[in-house]
Protein backbone atom coordinates (compact mmCIF):
# COMPACT_ATOMS: atom_id res chain seq x y z
CA UNK A 1 0.00 0.00 0.00
CA UNK A 2 1.28 3.88 -0.45
CA UNK A 3 0.66 7.01 0.20
CA UNK A 4 -0.70 9.59 -2.32
CA UNK A 5 0.00 13.19 -1.50
CA UNK A 6 -3.14 13.71 -0.32
CA UNK A 7 -2.50 11.52 2.68
CA UNK A 8 -5.62 8.95 1.81
CA UNK A 9 -4.10 5.59 0.96
CA UNK A 10 -5.16 3.69 -2.57
CA UNK A 11 -6.62 -0.08 -1.71
CA UNK A 12 -4.81 -2.82 -2.86
CA UNK A 13 -6.58 -5.92 -4.72
CA UNK A 14 -5.30 -9.35 -4.14
CA UNK A 15 -6.81 -12.81 -5.80
CA UNK A 16 -6.13 -16.34 -5.02
CA UNK A 17 -4.82 -18.36 -7.77
CA UNK A 18 -4.97 -22.20 -8.13
CA UNK A 19 -4.09 -24.85 -11.17
CA UNK A 20 -6.81 -24.39 -13.39
CA UNK A 21 -7.39 -28.47 -13.70
CA UNK A 22 -8.35 -27.83 -9.61
CA UNK A 23 -11.45 -25.25 -10.89
CA UNK A 24 -14.38 -26.36 -12.36
CA UNK A 25 -15.70 -24.90 -15.51
CA UNK A 26 -18.95 -22.83 -13.53
CA UNK A 27 -15.95 -21.05 -12.16
CA UNK A 28 -13.75 -20.44 -14.99
CA UNK A 29 -16.39 -19.23 -17.04
CA UNK A 30 -17.97 -16.16 -14.00
CA UNK A 31 -14.12 -15.44 -13.68
CA UNK A 32 -13.73 -15.12 -17.48
CA UNK A 33 -17.14 -12.98 -17.81
CA UNK A 34 -16.06 -10.61 -14.85
CA UNK A 35 -12.89 -10.20 -17.04
CA UNK A 36 -14.20 -9.72 -20.53
CA UNK A 37 -18.11 -8.60 -19.50
CA UNK A 38 -20.63 -9.94 -21.15
CA UNK A 39 -21.04 -8.43 -24.43
CA UNK A 40 -17.54 -9.58 -25.92
CA UNK A 41 -18.73 -13.29 -24.72
CA UNK A 42 -21.97 -13.01 -26.72
CA UNK A 43 -20.41 -11.37 -29.67
CA UNK A 44 -17.95 -14.51 -29.92
CA UNK A 45 -20.38 -16.88 -29.09
CA UNK A 46 -22.41 -15.55 -31.97
CA UNK A 47 -19.68 -15.90 -34.48
CA UNK A 48 -19.00 -19.26 -33.73
CA UNK A 49 -22.50 -19.85 -33.81
CA UNK A 50 -22.29 -18.70 -37.87
CA UNK A 51 -19.13 -20.72 -38.39
CA UNK A 52 -20.95 -23.99 -37.08
CA UNK A 53 -23.77 -23.07 -38.96
CA UNK A 54 -21.80 -22.72 -42.26
CA UNK A 55 -20.07 -25.76 -41.59
CA UNK A 56 -23.31 -27.69 -42.09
Amino acid sequence: MRMEAGGSAQSCRTEQVTATSDQKAESLMTQQLQRWGRDVLYEESLALTAKILQLR
